[in-house]
């Protein structure tokens, strides 16, 4: 048994062995001393085995005396500890004692929170509901001074929703002691709780016996803390507590809420009882129902007969003020019938607590959806056997669990419906037949009534000639006789084919719409209905919902609120010219025959009276033709006479802006002018600012009148913010803006203050564009009173103000033109000046090879002061490799070719030249004009070459020679030590062969850092030699397999050590580049080394395929990947991408230079793809020339026949 454990079981009570701690402490010293000494006995230092002994046994001594001081300390803390728990009992109990006082749960909660909040000494203490989705919202709290209060806020926590309570559901607790460091928690998660400012907390939670209710949670704002177990066992009890509290409300809630429903029966019965209205019984009881149960709506739904319980409408309800009324809302369900009436019928009622939960058939969920129901409980209305209708419930805002006292509750209501609805049907039947002999007699009365009636209208119809009294009178008459809610006279606007039509006069009852000058398009009547009413034929329909008529017709009679409808034909001859409608659009009617036959007698004479109308209106027309051609003729004569001095005047005006590209001038000759034509009393042009305000820039006006503008320097300045808002308004879109009196208008008065201010009473305004921007506007303003502006004069400004921006445009083109000008001018001396004073050497030559232009600098680099080289051509004037060159930019437009060229006095220098494009007007695509040529003198940089190379030959010899001698020794020394030194030392010797060991690793050490020094010297030889064009190349056809294979093979051992799969994907048949075979497999190698480096235990992947005339080899690894900003810096000299990637040991940074060095001279090119973290892939093209190509096709058609032969 450990030390440790005798320890633990001493201090918790528990007896370890019959001897004291103390004496096994000493009896495993002594041992621990014994063993010591064993080993110490075998050393030849005898004095350092006493010293020891003396150490041992002052820590033995020290290690009891701290066991002694931490069993009191421990012992000291266990009686605390103890008194602290049954304080903290006896305050729970106290607790528990309050809130069993009080049945009253907002008491309850409020004495809970305040009470732990004082037992665990936190900042904060709240109760948390949960809502059905498991969100939910604070609703109680201790007091959180100096913190944000939390009641009547929401937290809906993700994971608790997700998870329906997530470990909450299982009764455990959840602690936090520090929730910014805690890494169970999101940052969203954090970000939640700072927002509630919650540093840490403790939240058990609260059951309704097992339904999961709510979170009672201790909150600490200010600052962490450590939640001790006890404190939370403390909220468990309380949590426990309250949750018996919950269980108590929610039962006395049950009991009451049963109460009140029985007590609600009694009353709604006794209503019921109370009257034979069924629409009184039907309001009240929806009313008590909603109230009572607290739903969103309760409503009364009844079935239309003879439809098989397939339709119905909603007659009665009671409903919550969001949601809509469903009142007089008709509802098809032909599930309904088939698979629901039966049930129905024999008493059954139907609940449902969610509709998106429940299984039904997608039409009965989309006829509550219709009604924004979640929940629902509907219960029969029998009339006897037969089903009548239904008693709804709705919940709307949200799903609801129907009780069982709900649910018996309806049923009772529904019962009493029904009793009621046959007392009803027995009154109804017995009041029908009293209407029924009471009709009969009424319709004697009335035939009478009418007969004298038909008399009255007829006389009065022959008593004027004025067809609109006829017709007013008719109408009057009619309606008040057949007491119709509305009489009206239809006439059809198109007597061909009566398809429209209006009403010209009626007389309609008080509380229906007026149908006066309402139009009507009916394409059915034209093709269906015209031809029996010419043959004098008389509609009538008692009820239009029930005449199977066409949806166009019977759309037309629902907009007219028609019910009832009864029709007679107007005839004048033959001809159908209008119609005499009487509406019924109370209720449906049925028209007796005498009513029938009068109205046919109506229409007869209204017939005869439109007959005489037409005649004395046709004398009248050709009156009113011959007087009204006379004055036509008159006005037309002084119409044309003003519209050719207007057309006299615009062409003067437009003449003057012609002549003159001086906007002045322009501005004072228009404005006049358009004052003279229009004869207004001012005329205006504004102009507008870059913010869109502006200024009076000209005006032509009366003497009586204020001017805008005083003196050339002193203008009006106009900032109307509607156009800075609007950046020109309706001005911008081409709009004119014309007003014949401003009072009229509905302008602000700041706008009217401003206009009068300028003594505006009517104005047309038109904008002045230049080009397609707005430029200002042109204004006619009319001072002495307001004016109708005719469209020719409008017109007229609009032309005036078309050419105003054409003259402005013309204007301020020439100054743009000469501005440019002088631009040009002082660009070109400028130009000149550079060119003049480059240090460089400049030659432009045009597409035939003749000189066009030159610097100073060309002439004192090849000694042509004296000749005038313009219009030469460039071979009779310079080396043939200059014409080269000249050559090779043309064939190689838009690119830069470089050349080695002779300057005078034996001086080196470069010469670089493109070709001058120029992008054509029309298709023909880029036009070559030439070529300019820059040249260098290099001769120094030449000579930093060529010493920068000796150099490094020199520094490369005097390195190698030592570095040789370095790897010779170390290699001797290693294999003296490997084979002579090591094996001569004695194996149980570990310390000499330790060592040894480190010796060997040392060597190992400096022979690579040795070879690396050599590789680096050999780098930057090679890249020396190849900036300086001294290297030799061999190139040759050469087989791009073979170079493959032979980098492959050189490479494999790379690959078995570092544990790295290869992959080959080379396509047969590769065709022969011309390349230096060891330099390009100089190139592979250094590629696959480099991806075999940083693959680490992955894939590396080496293609190769012909791609048009390229040959394409690719090198893919697995690896770490390279930034995008390091993807070019890597082909640059001592720069490596790996620094920021890798710990892998470094190279040189100057072999994917030479690499590019390499492929670049051969005509290729070399670039890298990576994506950071997965791998890098470095291409390689190659040219390919076309005849090796042409070879390649071959041999894939030969394989491929030799294929299909086999």
């Amino acid at each position: 048994m450990t030390e440790d454990k005798l320890f633990t079981q001493e201090i918790i009570g528990i007896p370890s062995h019959p001897y004291s701690k103390q004496q096994l402490i000493r009896q495993k010293i002594l041992l621990s001393l014994l063993n010591q000494a064993r080993e110490l006995f075998e050393l030849e230092n005898v004095s350092e085995l006493l010293d020891q002994q003396a150490q041992l046994l002052a820590q033995s001594e020290q290690r009891e005396e701290k066991l002694q001081a931490a069993l009191s300390e421990e012992l000291a803390k266990r009686n605390d500890d103890s008194k602290k728990e049954a304080e903290r009992e006896r305050s729970i109990s106290l607790v528990i004692d309050k809130i069993r006082q009080t049945l009253d749960i907002n008491i309850i909660f409020q004495t809970a929170a305040t009470e732990v909040q004082k037992l665990l000494a936190v900042e904060h203490i709240t109760i948390y509901k949960f809502r059905e989705d498991y969100g939910g919202d604070f609703i109680f709290e201790s007091d959180p001074k100096p913190f944000p209060r939390l009641v009547g806020r929401s937290w809906n926590d993700d994971h608790l929703m997700e998870t329906k309570g997530g470990k909450l559901r299982k009764n455990h607790p959840c602690v936090a002691n520090d929730t910014e460091k805690d890494e169970r928690f999101s940052i969203c998660y954090r970000s939640t709780i700072t927002l509630f400012e919650i540093r840490s907390f403790a939240a058990v939670p609260l059951f309704l016996g097992e339904t999961l209710w709510g979170i009672l949670a201790a909150f600490q704002h200010s600052s962490p803390k450590n939640w001790q177990t006890d404190e939370v066992k403390l909220l468990q009890k309380v949590g426990i507590q309250l949750g018996v509290a919950l269980q108590q409300t929610e039962y006395l809630k049950r009991i009451q809420q049963q109460f009140e429903q029985e007590r609600a029966l009694s009353q709604v019965i006794d209503k019921i009882r109370r009257t034979l209205d069924l629409e009184t019984i039907f309001q009240t009881t929806v009313t008590e129902v909603r109230q009572l149960l607290q739903t969103d709506r309760a409503a009364i739904y009844q079935f239309i007969p003879e439809t098989d319980w397939v339709e119905g409408e909603f007659i009665s309800e009671a409903v919550l003020a969001p949601y809509h009324s469903v009142l007089s809302e008709r509802v098809a369900d032909h599930c309904f019938g088939q698979n629901y009436a039966t049930f129905y019928q024999r008493g059954r009622i139907w609940s449902l607590s969610n509709i998106d939960t429940a299984q039904m058939s997608e039409c009965h969920i989309a006829i509550l959806a219709r009604f924004q129901v979640k929940a629902n409980l509907v219960a029969p209305l029998l009339s006897g056997e037969k089903l009548w209708g239904l008693l709804c419930i709705h919940q709307c805002e949200s799903p609801r669990h129907w009780q069982e006292s709900e649910i018996e509750f309806v049923s009772k209501i529904a019962t009493n419906l029904g009793v009621a609805l046959q007392q009803a049907e027995l009154l109804a039947q017995t009041q029908a037949r009293s209407q029924e002999l009471q009709l009969a007699l009424a319709q004697v009365e009335a035939q009478k009534e009418q007969q004298k009636a038909l008399t009255q209208v007829i006389d009065k119809i022959r008593h004027t000639l004025d067809i609109d009294t006829i017709f007013k009178t008719t109408a009057t008459e009619v309606r008040q006789l057949l007491q119709a809610d509305r009489v009206a006279i239809f006439y059809f606007t198109q007597n061909e084919r009566y398809t429209d039509g209006v009403f010209i006069a009626e007389d309609v009852k008080t509380g229906f719409h007026s149908a006066l000058a309402a139009k009507v398009h009916d394409h059915c009547f034209g093709e269906k209905h015209a031809t029996y009413y010419q043959k004098n034929r008389i509609w009538a329909v008692n009820d239009i919902e029930k005449a199977n008529l066409s949806d166009c017709h019977l759309a037309t009679l629902n907009r007219f609120q028609v019910k009832a409808n009864l029709v007679a034909p107007l005839l004048i001859g033959k001809t159908l010219w209008g119609l005499l409608c009487i509406h019924q659009c109370e209720s449906p009617r049925h028209w007796q025959e005498s009513e029938i036959e009068f109205v046919s007698k109506i229409a007869t004479n209204l017939g005869v009276a439109l007959q005489q109308a037409k005649l004395l209106a046709q004398t009248r027309k050709r009156t009113e033709e011959l007087q009204t051609a006379l004055g036509q003729v008159e006005a037309q004569k002084q119409h044309l006479s003003h519209v050719a001095a207007q057309e006299k005047a615009l062409a003067r005006v437009i003449e003057r802006i012609r002549q003159t590209l001086n906007v002045e001038d322009i501005f004072s000759a228009t404005t006049e002018e358009v004052r003279q034509i229009i004869n207004c009393d001012r005329v205006v042009v504004y102009r507008f600012y870059e913010d869109w305000s502006g200024e009076f820039l000209y005006e032509s006006m009366s003497e009586e009148w204020r001017p805008l503008i005083w003196s050339p320097g002193l203008k009006t300045v106009w900032e109307d913010t509607y156009l800075q808002e609007t950046q020109g308004g309706r001005y911008r879109y081409h709009e004119i803006f014309a007003v014949d009196d401003i009072y009229q208008m509905g302008f602000t008065d700041c706008h009217i203050g401003i206009l009068e201010h300028f003594q505006v009473k009517a104005f047309v305004v038109v904008p002045v564009f230049v080009g397609d921007k707005l430029w200002g506007l042109l204004g006619a303003y009319q001072n002495t009173k307001s004016r109708q502006w005719k469209q020719r004069e409008i017109a007229l400004l609009d032309q005036i103000a078309n050419q105003l921006g054409v003259g402005v445009y013309q204007a301020q083109l020439l100054t743009q033109t000469k501005k440019q000008s002088q631009e040009l001018e002082t660009t070109l001396a400028d130009l000149n000046a550079i060119v003049d004073n480059l240090a460089d050497g400049l030659l432009v030559i045009d597409i035939l090879g003749r000189i066009t232009r030159f610097n100073p600098t060309l002439l004192s680099m090849f000694r042509l002061e004296q000749v005038n080289l313009i219009g030469k051509h460039i071979a009779t004037v310079f080396s043939e490799k200059l014409v080269q060159l000249v050559e090779q930019s043309e064939r190689c437009q838009q690119k830069v070719v470089t050349a080695e060229v002779d300057l005078d006095q034996g001086r080196e220098g470069q010469a670089l030249a493109t070709s001058i494009i120029k992008d054509s007007q029309n298709d023909e695509g880029l036009q070559c004009l030439g070529s300019v040529i820059l040249i260098r003198d290099v001769t120094v940089e030449r000579e930093i070459d060529r010493m920068k190379t000796e150099f490094l030959a020199n520094v490369s010899h005097e390195l190698r020679t030592p570095l040789t001698s370095v790897l010779g020794f170390a290699s001797l020394i290693k294999e003296k030590l490997r084979d002579v030194i090591i094996p001569s030392v004695a194996t149980d010797n570990t310390k000499a062969h330790k060592a040894l060991h480190k010796v060997e690793t040392n060597i190992d050490i400096i022979v690579s850092e040795a070879e690396r020094l050599t590789d680096l010297i050999n780098d930057v030889l090679d890249i020396a030699k190849m900036e300086a064009g001294q290297i030799e190349w061999d190139i040759h056809p050469t087989s791009p397999l073979e170079m493959i294979q032979r980098a492959i093979a050189t490479t494999e051992p790379l690959f078995q050590n570092q544990q790295i799969t290869f992959i080959q994907e080379i396509e047969p048949n590769l065709p022969v580049i011309l390349v230096d075979e060891n330099r390009f497999i100089q190139v592979l190698l250094n590629l696959i080394s480099n991806a075999v480096k940083f693959a680490d235990q992955g894939v590396v992947t080496f293609r190769a395929k012909l791609e048009g005339n390229q040959l394409l080899f690719s090198i893919s690894d697995t690896g770490v990947g390279i930034p995008d900003e390091y993807k070019d810096v890597i082909f640059e000299r001592f720069k490596q991408g790996g620094d920021v990637l890798t710990d892998k040991p470094k190279g040189t940074g100057l072999g994917l230079p030479i690499c590019k060095q390499i492929i670049e001279h051969h005509g290729g090119k070399i670039w890298v793809e990576s994506v950071l973290g997965q791998g890098s892939t470095f291409f390689i093209s190659m040219p390919v020339m076309p005849e090796m190509i042409k070879i390649h096709e071959e041999m894939k058609s030969i394989n491929r026949l030799f294929e299909d032969n086999l």
